[in-house]
């Protein structure tokens, strides 16, 4: 990281933990100010067209009070503040700005094309055996050591990838899926799961 990407990142970082402290006091009153500061702030970065197109899209659904804006309320009420705030610098920051200016320089250097997000499988593993999914009856049932978990993680962060879906079998049978989460905080990660193995004690480790 240079210089210049350190400052952004710290600047962006302390504009986001203000943006997400506001809108915790209030968010059904600064819910639509602040969608209008965020949609024009990103008018001036170099974000791909789609990320513009769709920040202008959730404006529309907070001018005309659409369901989307009490969702985005709810979630806002409902959301640890820490939980906001690092998933908003590690997809908006991240993935959605330094990230993508990384990818088109490897893109341009490489001559390769460098995708914006990366889905990967770390276990065939699954709690179920649902009819009509491959995952709880496939014999193999096979699994990613962490080792190489780690460093495809590490090497995407390189190529500006900071935007990781998480499929499987089940994500949540993974071992050492929180430490995975806890060692690559630069990343947003979302992961399809069945929801049956959460305790709260899981649940409290994803939050931290």
């Amino acid at each position: 990281m240079n210089i210049k990407e350190n400052v952004e990142r710290t600047i962006s970082g302390k504009t986001i933990d203000k943006a997400v402290d506001d809108l915790k006091k209030d968010p059904e009153h600064n819910l639509g100010a602040m969608i209008d500061k965020i949609v024009g702030a990103a008018e001036k970065l170099p974000l791909q067209s789609v990320f513009k197109d769709q920040l202008r899209g959730i404006k529309t659904l907070s001018d005309n009070d659409r369901p989307g804006k009490h969702l985005m309320i709810n979630l806002l009420n409902d959301t640890d503040a820490n939980v906001l705030k690092t998933l908003a610098k590690d997809f908006i920051v991240n993935a959605s700005w330094l990230g993508v200016r990384t990818q088109r320089a490897v893109s341009e250097k490489e001559g390769f094309n460098v995708p914006w997000f990366m889905l990967i499988d770390p276990t065939e593993h699954c709690n179920y055996k649902c009819t009509g999914c491959w995952a709880g009856s496939y014999q193999q049932a096979k699994e990613m050591s962490f080792e190489t978990f780690d460093r495809v993680l590490s090497e995407a962060s390189e190529l500006g990838i900071h935007f990781i879906v998480i499929s499987g079998g089940e994500p949540t049978c993974y071992p050492r899926l929180i430490d995975i989460f806890t060692k690559h905080k630069d990343t947003a990660f979302m992961f399809y799961t069945n929801g049956s193995l959460f305790t709260e004690k899981f649940v409290e480790e994803l939050r931290k």
